[in-house]
This record gives C-alpha cells, structure tokens and sequence, in this order.
C-alpha cells in the first residue's frame, strides 16, 4: 500500500478513537504491523500539523480538511501533553519495552484527550 492509503487508515483509526468506534489494543495491533518507527514518526508530524498556525508548513499537506475537523475538537494543551509520551515513546524504540505494548499506551493518551463537542 501507498504513503497516502496508510496515513488515512491511520487518521481514520484517530478519528475512531476519539469517537470511542475503536479501541486503542486493535488500532495498535494494526500500526505495528507497518512498523512503529514508522507510525510514531507519522504521528508525530501529524501533533505538529496540528499545533501549527494555519499559516504555517505542513507535513501533511493533502489533510488540510481532517486537520481542521481535528484541530477544533481538541485542546492545544492537550496535544503539547500527547507530544511529550509521544517523544518519550519513540525514546523507548528499540529497547526491552514491547512495540504492541508501546503504540497502546499512546493510543490510550490519544483516547484520553478531552475534547470538545462536535456539533
């Protein structure tokens, strides 16, 4: 599969999550098998796209309408709070900590963001 086919599974799986349609154990299970480097690092500029200005560079610039959906239901705090276990989880690549068990525990902060209602 293509770069554009799995990041859009993969923001699907993010979308999911926050409506509570998925749980974090499934959608990790499904990030591992495209490598957990590879998803944190995805996930990563994906924080960063969505704490920048609108004005600003993206990394993911064919998402510009998924990032603003997201972007207004989720609490810019929240998201600097993701980005620190996200660091510390890519820190932890490579060493003696389970991969499956590592993208469940970012999972389950992205689970935990307080966000606001959709109307």
């Amino acid at each position: 599969t293509g770069f554009l086919t799995d990041r859009d599974r993969l923001v699907s799986d993010l979308e999911n999550l926050l409506d509570g349609k998925a749980d974090p154990v499934g959608c990790a299970a499904r990030w591992k098998e495209q490598g957990a480097e590879r998803c944190l690092r995805w996930l990563q500029g994906w924080l960063a796209d969505l704490v920048r200005p609108s004005s600003g560079p993206r990394h993911n610039p064919g998402a510009q309408a998924r990032l603003q959906t997201l972007k207004k239901r989720l609490h810019l705090k929240q998201l600097f709070l993701l980005a620190d276990v996200l660091g510390r989880s890519r820190g932890s690549l490579g060493g003696t900590l389970d991969e499956q068990l590592l993208l469940e525990e970012v999972l389950i902060c992205w689970t935990e963001l307080q966000t606001t209602p959709t109307s």
